[in-house]
């Protein structure tokens, strides 16, 4: 986001930026809420936010 403020039906948005990772929110809230197994992949990822990373890293599975 580069301006704060609200966006209607109907308003041109424009991607500035696409990260070369290709996680997507749909993946992300996947792994977290009903695939478990895939976190410890997306925890991998070079260039994920380190807020989403900390937050999926969070929920893998305690090794004992």
């Amino acid at each position: 986001m580069l301006e704060p403020g609200e966006v209607w039906a109907g308003d041109p948005v424009t991607i500035e930026d696409r990260p070369a990772h290709g996680v997507t929110i749909a993946q992300a809230f996947r792994a977290y809420m009903t695939e478990p197994q895939l976190l410890p992949g997306l925890v991998a990822i070079e260039g994920l936010p380190d807020d989403l990373r900390e937050t999926l890293a969070e929920r893998l599975p305690q090794r004992r």
